[in-house]
């Protein structure tokens, strides 16, 4: 089987606790990406939240054998986004750009302005696409025609690759990566290049966040973190994240919020039961077979680092690149507002910046 990362080996890597403003436990390493087998090894029980331990250890017990966990395909980060709430939002357009939230316990995690990858559809239907051809090798052929949509459908279907919801907010700015990435050289790096490099991981009750820190080279605050690679065509394995012929690429090992269709070691895909029920017990086939198994899903995070300063965007382009989407079912968010209301917000600063740029041109 397959892993990721390079830090592939047995030794165990240092993963501490942490408690979010909303009083919610993770717990995090740093300098490394961890993939789902590496996890198991290293995260011990009682190093989680007891509400906690059952449920994530379970899981992963259960989803880490799942080959297609491990049918990664490389997908480009030609766009990021940030999700926020409407106070956030005024805030951002007042301000003309992105400042840091309040002061973070984790001193590496300090001063940043966190963005995801924003996948398109065409990029998610084509890594769609790669995962099913690269999983039909390994199963019988008549199990991969027998299952082939719900072999597609359960890559990509994570909130990390949702376009129209999000459980941080209702208000989404979405810019192309080399964009953000110009706007912070001009602003922040005195003439040198960002650097990229892998900050940590942070494990969730149901997510694996690989962050990325974007920083100057003035800074030292990052000297023995290790770059994002540059890698070739021809190296194996690929790592989650790195930069290829001048283009970042994303490699998810696990894209699924729901795994329906089960792919074991010996070659074999086939719907399971969660709960072990007569009825499946006698005919392969349940109705619990339809919900699946849950799993983890891997997101990708760039953090900004803007010590004592915002990244700055001119409002005419915030408002440009600003979408609504819907709340989703499990909203972490504290103003939770429905897209047709997030709608009207947006079109009422799109009016201010229309009437802004006539006054302008009349004055001139």
């Amino acid at each position: 089987m397959e892993e990721s990362n390079a830090a592939t080996n047995t030794q165990k890597i240092e993963l501490k606790k942490f408690c979010t403003t909303r009083n919610k436990m993770y717990t995090y390493g740093l300098k490394t990406h961890l993939a789902i087998n590496n996890v198991c090894r290293t995260l011990d029980v009682d190093q989680l939240p007891k509400q906690d331990e059952l449920q994530m250890m379970t899981r992963l017990r259960k989803v880490r054998l799942h080959q297609f966990q491990h049918m990664q395909v490389p997908i480009p980060v030609y766009k990021v986004k940030h999700v926020t709430e409407r106070t956030a939002l005024y805030q951002i357009c007042k301000e003309e750009g992105f400042k840091t939230p309040k002061r973070d316990e984790r001193p590496e995690f300090n001063d940043l302005s966190y963005w995801s990858a924003d996948i398109s559809l065409e990029d998610i239907e084509r890594a769609r696409q790669q995962a099913y051809e690269k999983v039909s090798k390994v199963i019988n052929p008549s199990n991969a025609s027998k299952y082939e949509r719900e072999l597609k459908e359960q890559f990509g279907n994570s909130v990390a690759f949702q376009k129209s919801v999000s459980w941080y907010g209702t208000f989404q700015f979405s810019f192309p990566l080399q964009d953000l990435l110009t706007r912070y050289k001009e602003q922040h790096c005195n003439g040198g290049m960002p650097r990229l490099k892998i900050l940590g991981t942070g494990l969730y009750k149901l997510e694996i966040a690989h962050y990325v820190v974007v920083h100057s080279p003035d800074t030292d605050k990052f000297n023995d973190f290790p770059e994002v690679p540059t890698v070739h065509g021809g190296s194996d394995p690929l790592p989650f994240v790195y930069w290829m012929d001048g283009q970042l690429y994303w490699r998810p090992e696990s894209t699924s919020i729901a795994l329906k269709v089960m792919v074991t070691e010996d070659g074999q895909a086939r719907k399971e039961c969660y709960r072990l029920c007569d009825f499946f017990t006698r005919y392969g086939e349940c109705f619990h077979t339809n919900d699946g198994t849950y799993s983890f899903w891997n997101h990708l995070i760039l953090g900004f680092h803007l010590p004592g300063g915002h990244l700055e965007v001119p409002k005419e382009q915030l408002v440009k690149n600003l979408t609504a989407c819907d709340p989703y079912t499990v909203y972490i968010g504290n103003e939770k507002l429905g897209r047709e209301e997030a709608e009207e917000i947006i079109l009422q600063l799109k009016e201010e910046v229309e009437s802004s740029e006539k006054v302008t041109l009349l004055s001139t």
